[in-house]
């Protein structure tokens, strides 16, 4: 399963471009932009013929996939989701109509699914690891586990996502159609007891539990970007969470993003960034030279290294 999952991300219906991000706050402004600006308009690929994409993230930076829907017709669930989802269906925590999102790792060491009943604020968070499944030669769906989260709403204003760990609780928001994101409180037990060992599994689980919830919104709302760092100090316990809603760029909407960052004391803190003026017309430009170079570079030789 990790290996179909891989070959298919590496397909000609996705392009994953590795950067080297040297701003946190100006790359996870910027790629979203500048990716749906080059696929509608510039054509990197004539396979592709949408501008949705997903953020994700591996040891070099970030990776951006295109999807490739049929044009008569919407696209097919991720393969990811299938086969757990023919093994969960007779679970009863599963809502009626639940809200499905996914997501997995470059290499699908992780897979995530969240089912979120929103009038009643409740979900299920699921996790598998294929990975690790096929080394024990265990059932591709043999580790996934069923955790019942409960969803408080904790106030908060924005069209963006708080995520942070405090005391192995998980914050998160939410946006809802005509109103303002909420902000909710996630206390998913002691399913993140050991986070704050700061193992590599668990900042991985942790950074795509919020990326998960994150997604979920009403099926009107418009589509969420969104990206996950670790710091560039290297501290294991820090991390970025940012949000946006792409389709308000150009109206000049304000988004506030709140991530782990330093504050004035050098103290990790949450800290909120102000992207509107990370989308400055003239920065774009100078970005998108730039990328146009590496582009060409990576049509020559597409497996050469883009992060310098």
């Amino acid at each position: 399963m990790a290996n179909q999952t891989a070959n298919q991300i590496a397909t000609s219906t996705s392009i994953p471009l590795r950067y080297k991000h040297p701003t946190l706050h100006i790359t996870s402004s910027f790629w979203g932009e500048l990716f749906t600006h080059k696929l509608n308009t510039l054509k990197l690929s004539e396979d592709i013929i949408a501008g949705e994409g997903h953020w994700d993230i591996n040891g070099t930076g970030i990776v951006i996939s295109g999807i490739t829907p049929s044009p008569t017709s919407p696209p097919s669930p991720p393969p990811t989701v299938d086969p757990i989802m023919n093994t969960l269906t007779g679970f009863k925590s599963l809502p009626k109509n639940p809200l499905i999102t996914h997501c997995h790792t470059l290499n699908s060491d992780v897979v995530l699914l969240v089912f979120l009943d929103q009038k009643k604020h409740k979900g299920v968070y699921w996790q598998g690891y294929p990975a690790a499944q096929e080394k024990s030669g265990a059932d591709d769906v043999a580790a996934v586990d069923e955790v019942e989260v409960e969803v408080e709403a904790v106030g908060g204003e924005g069209g963006g996502m708080l995520g942070y760990l405090e005391d192995k609780k998980v914050i998160w928001g939410m946006p809802r159609e005509g109103k303002e994101g909420r902000i909710y409180l996630v206390r998913s037990g002691g399913n993140f007891s050991d986070v704050s060992s700061g193992s590599v599994w668990s900042l991985r689980r942790l950074v795509h539990a919020v990326r998960v919830l994150g997604l979920c919104g009403l099926p009107s709302s418009p589509p969420v970007k969104f990206a996950c760092f670790n710091n560039p100090a290297g501290t294991k316990q820090t991390l970025h969470v940012m949000s946006v809603r792409t389709e308000r760029w150009k109206e000049g909407y304000e988004y506030d993003v709140v991530g782990w960052g330093y504050n004035p004391r050098l103290k990790i803190a949450p800290t909120t960034i102000d992207l509107k003026s990370q989308l400055d017309q003239s920065h774009l430009e100078r970005e998108a030279a730039n990328l146009n170079l590496r582009l060409m570079r990576w049509r020559v030789a597409p497996g050469l290294d883009l992060s310098g």
